[in-house]
Order: structure tokens, then C-alpha cells, then sequence
């Protein structure tokens, strides 16, 4: 036991005075917030400027309620309209010379777009909008909701109703939502808090057993290219150097993590965002480590027999897929936790930790469902440290060709 702490030290100071280790813990956050902050900035800046939007009305059918309606409705921050319509109009022109004369504007980009209001508007209730740019669904939903709204005014006064009794009457409903427990703990909470929880604890996993694997399988490939292992294998026992190995790279991992946790909690306390992840965090932990020491075992199984690190990267790729595959299930199972692929996918244990991260938050699962899930990780967790290790002992001395399945498989019993 001490020399695998002696092993797990060396690994563990060599790897994290290492600059490439130190940077990783700036760039990687800077990246993330970059990923996070900048399209929100991005966006609220073009919320900050003035558009100018083209109105072909040649009946004027609703002009002057539109432009209104637009004027009123949407402001920016220094109460400036946020949209100018500029109505296209010539005397003596018709409908296709307007919409010619608003094309060559979009074209010259004297005008954002234009909003084509047809003859038969009341009928269709279907008006177009043109632009080069048709990918601002936000500008298109706001100006599709002003004239829905228009054409229900019209059509009520019509009727000889009062538009604005109906709009008292009729109030849009915000529909609150609040998550129960079997204990008969109430908390608010929505769909935004409930995926961006669960998708924090699945990217630190994901990213955890992603860099540490891969770190564990290019030490065990380096150290045999170089004939390092030799004089490991010569000074401790295979166990010791391959719990060693697991257990230092862990404490690097975690020291990631951690950062990473204070950084995380440091934002949360700022910004008052209070996710419902941490509310399950003594169950989701058990799931995280032995997740961990699970996919961690099976690194080790694909590093052993392997001799370039060429070959150890593309094999780890697929390993790494397999994490890849809740973010896919990601939604179904927070829309419906309980059905039965997400439940099945819970109990084979390369899925297990995710998939549980994935439910837990949401709709906790039964205590039979938590009992048995854990302890099939726990035993496919041992069982699978059990193989790493046979393999470890025989294929830490193996050069050359790559052994085939058969081989490994004597190794294993041979062990």
C-alpha cells in the first residue's frame, strides 16, 4: 500500500507542476465562459442598435396601427424605438413596383428587411417578410405576434366587440412550476435550471474521465516505449503501479474538478442561481467516483497491451463516444424520465452514472432503482478493476505486435 501512495504522489506532482497542466486550468474555464458569455453579449449589443424596417402596404390596410403598435411595443435601453418602419410608397406605382423599389433598398442595405402586407391579409392571415437575412427568428416572431394581434382588433371591431375588454379578459397564463418529493419537499423550479444542472454534471464527468483516461493510457504507452516500465514493474508489484496510476491521476482529475466547483459556486453565490443539482449531490457523488474508477479500469485495459500512443488515442476515442451518448438522450429523459429506454439504459454500467445523472435531478428514481444501479456499478466497477489488473500485470511487459482477444483473454485467466 505505500509504494502505490508513492507511485500515486509521483504521478500526481509530476502531472500537476507540469505547464501544460497549469494552463489547461486557465484556458479551459476562459473557454467555456467565452462560449457561454460571448453570444449573449453578442446578442445584446445587436439589441442595442436600430433597425429599419421596410412596410409595402399599397392598401394600407394596417400602416398607421402597425407603425404604432411596433413604435410602442419595443424600445431600447436609452428609450429609443428599437425598429424605424420606413413605408415604401410611389403615387402612381403598384404592388410588384414596390416590392422592386423595396428589394433594390434591402439590396443597398438602407433597410434591414421589408414586411409585405397582401390584398388579402383578413383572408390569409399570412404576410411575408423579405430580407438576405432570414435567420433573426426574434425580429419575425415580434413583428408575426403585433400583426396577429392587429388583424384580432380589426376583425372584433368588426363584430362590434371591444377590442380592449377582450384583451382584459383574455390575460396570458405563466404557468408555475414546482418539482415535489416523496418527503413533501416543495421548490420551484423550470425546465432551464433543471437541463443547464444536469448538463454541469455530465460535462464535468464527461471531462474528468476524458483528460484523466487519456492521460492514464498515454502514461502506461510512454513508460513502455521508453522502457520506464521495467524499472517500475522491477521496484513494485503490478498492482501497486497500476493503483498507483489510477489513484494519482484521480487526485489530479479532482483538483481540476475542484477548481473548477469554487469556481462554479463562486458564480452561483454571485448571480443567485440556485440549481437543483446540488440539492442531490450525496447521491450523484457515489455515481461520479465509481463512474470514474469504472471507465478509468477500462483505460487501463485498452492502454496495457497497446505500444504507440497513436494507437492508445484512436482506441480511447470510441470510449469517449460512449459518454457522448446521454447528451443525445439529454432531452427525452428530462421530458420523460421514466421511460423505459432512459430506465433501461440506467442498468448496463458503461451508461449508468450518466444516465442516473440525468434522472436524479428531475423525477427522482425508486429505491429500488437506486439500490440496484449502484450496486451494479459497484460490482462492474471491482470486476472490471479485477480485468485491468490481470491484463496490467502480463501486457506492461508485452512489446511489439498488438495481441488479439484470444491472448488477452489467456492473460486474463492466466492471471
Amino acid at each position: 500500500m505505500n509504494k502505490t501512495f508513492v507511485v500515486a504522489k509521483w504521478e500526481y506532482l509530476e502531472r500537476v507542476k507540469s505547464k501544460m497542466f497549469i494552463a489547461s486550468l486557465f484556458i479551459f474555464p476562459v473557454v467555456m465562459i467565452a462560449f457561454l458569455v460571448l453570444p449573449t453579449l453578442l446578442a445584446t449589443r445587436a439589441e442595442d442598435t436600430q433597425k429599419i424596417i421596410g412596410l409595402v402596404d399599397p392598401q394600407d390596410l394596417i400602416t398607421p396601427v402597425l407603425m404604432k403598435k411596433i413604435e410602442e411595443r419595443f424600445s431600447l435601453k436609452d428609450d429609443r424605438p428599437m425598429y424605424i418602419i420606413r413605408k415604401i410608397e410611389e403615387p402612381t406605382a403598384d404592388t410588384e413596383t414596390l416590392r422592386m423599389i423595396a428589394n433594390s433598398l434591402v439590396f443597398a442595405e438602407d433597410i434591414e428587411g421589408y414586411i409585405y402586407i397582401p390584398p388579402d391579409i383578413f383572408e390569409t392571415n399570412q404576410p411575408e417578410y423579405y430580407s438576405t437575412n432570414v435567420g433573426n427568428i426574434q425580429d419575425q416572431g415580434r413583428f408575426t405576434s403585433i400583426i396577429r394581434d392587429i388583424l384580432t382588433e380589426f376583425r372584433l371591431e368588426e363584430r362590434g366587440v371591444d377590442p380592449n375588454i377582450v384583451n382584459e379578459v383574455v390575460k396570458p397564463v405563466n404557468l408555475r412550476t414546482v418539482r415535489i418529493s416523496p418527503t413533501g419537499d416543495e421548490r420551484e423550479s423550470d425546465f432551464l435550471t433543471i437541463f443547464l444542472s444536469t448538463y454541469i454534471f455530465l460535462m464535468v464527468m464527461m471531462m474528468l474521465i476524458a483528460t484523466s483516461g487519456q492521460i492514464l493510457i498515454r502514461s502506461v504507452v510512454e513508460e513502455k516505449t521508453n522502457r520506464i516500465i521495467e524499472v517500475l514493474a522491477s521496484s513494485c508489484s503490478p498492482t501497486d503501479l497500476m493503483a498507483g496510476k489510477i489513484i494519482g491521476l484521480s487526485a489530479l482529475g479532482l483538483t481540476q474538478i475542484g477548481l473548477y466547483a469554487l469556481m462554479g459556486l463562486a458564480a452561483v453565490s454571485y448571480f443567485g442561481f440556485e440549481g437543483i443539482l446540488f440539492e442531490n449531490v450525496w447521491l450523484l457523488l457515489p455515481y461520479f467516483v465509481l463512474g470514474y474508477l469504472f471507465y478509468a479500469a477500462i483505460f487501463v485495459v485498452i492502454g496495457s497491451p497497446l505500444s504507440s500512443e497513436q494507437e492508445a488515442q484512436q482506441i480511447a476515442g470510441w470510449v469517449v463516444l460512449i459518454l457522448l451518448l446521454p447528451m443525445i438522450f439529454a432531452v427525452v429523459a428530462i421530458e420523460n424520465p421514466g421511460m423505459p429506454i432512459v430506465r433501461i439504459l440506467s442498468f448496463i454500467p458503461f451508461f449508468t452514472p450518466s444516465f442516473m445523472a440525468l434522472r436524479i435531478p428531475i423525477a427522482m428514481p425508486s429505491t429500488f432503482d437506486i439500490v440496484v444501479t449502484m450496486g451494479i456499478l459497484i460490482l462492474s466497477t471491482i470486476f472490471m478493476m479485477w480485468i485491468a489488473g490481470k491484463i496490467f500485470r502480463v501486457a506492461i511487459l508485452s512489446y511489439g505486435k498488438r495481441p488479439s482477444f484470444g491472448e488477452i483473454w489467456q492473460w486474463i485467466k492466466a492471471g
